[in-house]
């Protein structure tokens, strides 16, 4: 029998521009923990990557605008870097984090992050468990956060 060596390293480059097919092999021959980084904003960076931590896909139809679209695949990638944390609203201590932006003419920026306690000026899916998350969704998915504040 002839042994086939690979790096850890080719592995996961092989896995993260994989389809779902060859990342499913590729769990199935090395383990799916060979491909789980701890931190969860390594694992999503894209809306496809929320959909594989998820095992599923916001329900778009085809009557959807784009802001609603993108309203639905935002939700569906918050709940995947919450990580199973949903805000408890009865809870005023609790805070609950949520993408900054600065809106111009020329586009959107996200400027941080802010916090809500008790108040939100943002939908409640769209809140993030902490400050760090909170700024990595504003600017990993600007895309997405575009086409949902700013009307074409």
């Amino acid at each position: 029998m002839d042994t086939l060596q690979i790096t850890k390293d080719n592995a996961v480059k092989a896995y993260n521009n994989g389809d779902t097919n060859v990342k499913k092999a590729l769990e199935n021959l090395l383990g799916a923990d060979t491909f789980r980084s701890k931190n969860i904003m390594d694992r999503v960076k894209s809306y496809a990557d929320a959909v594989i931590v998820l095992g599923r896909k916001a329900i778009i139809v085809s009557t959807d605008t784009d802001d609603e679209v993108a309203y639905k695949e935002l939700k569906l990638i918050a709940e995947a870097l919450n990580e199973g944390w949903k805000p408890n609203w009865d809870d005023h201590n609790e805070c609950k984090y949520y993408p900054w932006f600065n809106m111009s003419s020329s586009g959107l920026s996200c400027d941080g992050c802010g916090c809500g306690c008790s108040g939100s000026g943002v939908g409640s899916r769209l809140c993030f468990k902490n400050e760090e998350l909170a700024e990595y969704a504003g600017k990993q998915f600007i895309d997405l956060y575009t086409k949902l504040f700013i009307i074409k």
